[in-house]
């Protein structure tokens, strides 16, 4: 039977050299009075010490709150994580793992939550064919970020004549999850909240392990109060329940049309600015098909339904998001991982499924680095680590891969001007470089399967051909020999039919553009 506790009672459950796994995605279903009680007890007692903290996506968007919380040396000895945060304020966590001064992971982010589910389901493992020949694959860094993380966390094996990823079962004591009321039965639901992040699979796999379950919810309601539906963890699973204790109802409240209750009209707002943003944005819109299913990935791409809707086009296309909705208009709101009017909101475990399973289209997705050979790095870089998240699940299957980056980076500053592109600075930092880091796309891996890459830049677009990446198209005002080429560190490929991008892209006005009918890849 479940208790009702305070955050200080439930953090005195977890017990020192734990295996913690909390759900959640930035402030969605941020468990945050349980986190932020964790790291009071650790400041004070010393205790909870020597965990393993899992997340399949990275917790809290404002300063110094989700996992940070926990990012003392001395409380957390390894980490494994589907993204961390190197673009937002949380960065203490990323600090600890780049000083070498806790043990550290990246997983793919589908590979993550698949591996929870067949771990609370009593498998042995999973085999998954993602990440295969990329950072994830042993024989490459097997997901470890830094030199103190020498052990693998998956194998690869051969079934039937192919090479799969083997990971066994996780270990799961803690499972701390988030939801919007608990009933008296213990019953979690999630009537506030747009998306689940795993929470089901979460808790189960605690269970199977003979782990305890701690939730945090808004409020207690009388049993059948919440629509069946929307309950998403019996509470048989459930051990421990703490009440918000803090600010969350202020930092986590989502309007009713990102939460399904209403559909809001899409109204045209204020044009995007013509910026080089945007310049990527229209080129990338340009290449869509209509009737497409598309995911959306971090950074740039967030922003490609604005540009839809300025351009009429919305209606066209389905987006996807790995976190949960499919169709709608995500980040209409302000918060990327949610959608305005979604179709439909499945669960992470579902999208992913949907996802290597083949059934996108096209995915936009942002580029951290590429290199000549057309391999891409979103994963850790420069000395910041963002993690893969979902990029390798969604790349697995999908035919046509746009992706979506400056040329340079760190200080680019362009203008627009009378149908022109103009560089009036140049970033310090070259994005398209001889060789990536780390591979988080293999290129070669997906010259074999025959899947379309187009690099979109705001001066230029390279497509993946079977000797690298090959130049194709430059933007009005750009000398490609100076602006281009001149700032390569390697020969380029360029096309014996390179032309102009279309002028429209650099006109203030909509670009009045029809999208093709979707036609099958061979």
């Amino acid at each position: 039977m479940f208790q009702i506790v305070k955050g200080k009672e439930a953090v005195e459950k977890i017990q020192s050299g734990a295996h913690v796994c909390i759900a959640g995605n930035l402030n969605l279903l941020e468990p945050e009075t349980i986190l932020y009680e964790m790291e009071q007890s650790f400041l004070q007692t010393g205790r909870p010490a020597d965990l393993t903290v899992m997340f399949p996506v990275f917790l809290g968007s404002a300063s110094g709150r989700g996992v940070d919380y926990l990012s003392h040396e001395g409380m957390v000895k390894r980490v494994i994580g589907g993204s961390y945060a190197a673009m937002l304020p949380n960065r203490r966590l990323n600090q600890l793992i780049l000083d070498n001064r806790v043990e550290a992971y990246n997983l793919p982010m589908g590979t993550f939550y698949n591996l929870l589910r067949s771990t609370g389901a009593g498998q042995p493992g999973m085999f998954t064919g993602v990440g295969l020949h990329t950072f994830a694959d042993p024989r490459h860094q097997g997901g470890r970020l830094n030199a103190v993380t020498r052990e693998n966390l998956a194998q690869v094996q051969e079934l039937d004549g192919e090479e799969w990823l083997y990971y066994p079962r996780l270990k799961v004591d803690v499972a701390v999850i988030r939801g919007t009321s608990v009933d008296e039965k213990g019953n979690i639901s999630l009537e506030n909240e747009p998306t689940s992040q795993g929470i089901f699979a979460t808790a189960l796999a605690a269970r199977q392990n003979g782990g305890i379950v701690i939730a945090q919810v808004r409020r207690k309601i009388r049993s059948g109060s919440a629509h069946p539906r929307v309950v998403m963890v019996p509470g048989r699973l459930v051990d421990y329940v703490v009440l918000d204790e803090r600010d969350e109802a202020v930092v986590s409240s989502h309007p009713q049309s990102v939460l399904g209750g209403v559909r809001q009209p899409v109204e045209k707002r204020a044009s995007f600015p013509l910026t080089h943003r945007k310049v990527i944005l229209r080129r990338m819109l340009m290449e869509l098909q209509k009737g497409s299913l598309v995911n959306l990935g971090f950074g740039i791409p967030a922003d490609l339904p604005a540009v839809a809707v300025e351009e009429g086009v919305l209606e066209d296309l389905t987006f996807s998001i790995e976190h949960g909705p499919v169709g709608g208009v995500p980040g209409w709101t302000g918060t990327f991982g949610v959608a305005m009017n979604p179709d439909l909101v499945l669960d992470s475990n579902q999208v992913f499924d949907l996802y290597t399973a083949g059934m996108l289209d096209a995915a936009c997705l942002g580029m951290g680095e590429a290199d000549q050979h057309g391999n891409v790095n979103n994963h850790k870089f420069n000395q910041m680590i963002a993690g893969a998240g979902g990029f390798n699940d969604i790349v697995y299957r999908t035919p046509r891969i746009l992706f979506a980056g400056t040329f340079t980076a760190s200080g680019l500053k362009t203008s627009v001007a009378e149908g022109r592109l103009v560089i009036e600075q140049e970033g310090r930092i070259k994005k398209i470089t001889p060789a990536v880091e780390e591979i988080t796309l293999n290129a070669d891996e997906a010259q074999k399967h025959g899947q379309q890459i187009l690099y979109i830049t705001e001066r230029a677009v390279f497509a993946l051909s079977g000797q690298g990446i090959l130049l194709t198209e430059v933007a009005p005002g750009i000398d490609y020999q100076k602006d281009v080429i001149g700032l390569l560190d390697f020969p380029v490929q360029v096309s014996e039919n390179l032309k102009e991008m279309d002028p429209r892209i650099f006109r203030e006005e909509p670009m009045g553009i029809s999208l093709r009918s979707k036609q099958p890849v061979h």
